[in-house]
């Protein structure tokens, strides 16, 4: 009778607790969680639980703030129930790049200790030696590289390649002797 008196009246200062917290908090915790998160995408019912309590009003609080922030277009809709932060929020970086064989690049950024690396993906036709603008999507874990992805290419290197022609009756393609350029050109 004791123990269940006892796990009553800290259920009920719990939940005092976490009703008290207001609305500009919420919101303010929730728009924190996506910027420090920025590669995760978050369910209602995730912000719902780390941002209070899970109770009715509270889910409902959750979901009109989420509405805001996605009409503000600080965060995008990810599939049934899934938001993430928008990439217009992501934080972006000059820099240039040095490409790989594998067709990833790492951008060196003279604000940042590491380069970020881009997966082959998301070099959008940026070229070794190039000056592009990078966003940053996902912070580096246990000493290694954030990663990001080429956004735009501001400045083009000027670099020459030289490499083998290979002219078919429809096209001529260029296979590049350096390992920097790692696709074939076609003309």
């Amino acid at each position: 009778m004791r123990q269940s008196r006892k796990r009553e009246s800290r259920r009920g200062d719990r939940s005092e607790s976490r009703r008290s917290v207001s609305t500009q908090d919420r919101a303010g915790f929730i728009a924190d969680m996506f910027r420090e998160y920025p590669e995760r995408s978050f369910t209602l019912k995730q912000l719902t639980t780390s941002s209070g309590d899970a109770s009715r009003e509270s889910r409902y609080a959750v979901r009109d703030i989420v509405e805001a922030l996605e009409r503000d277009g600080v965060i995008e809709r990810r599939g049934r129930d899934k938001y993430q932060l928008s990439t217009s929020q992501l934080p972006r970086y000059e820099g240039v790049v040095d490409m790989l064989a594998s067709g990833a690049a790492y951008v060196k950024v003279e604000e940042l200790e590491n380069d970020i690396y881009v997966n082959h993906h998301n070099t959008g036709y940026a070229l070794d030696g190039d000056r592009v603008e990078v966003a940053l999507q996902r912070q580096a874990r246990d000493g290694g590289h954030p990663e990001g992805a080429i956004t735009a290419v501001l400045e083009r290197s000027g670099k020459r390649y030289v490499g083998v022609a290979e002219v078919n009756r429809q096209a001529v393609f260029v296979h590049p002797d350096s390992r920097k350029l790692p696709m074939d050109i076609y003309f």
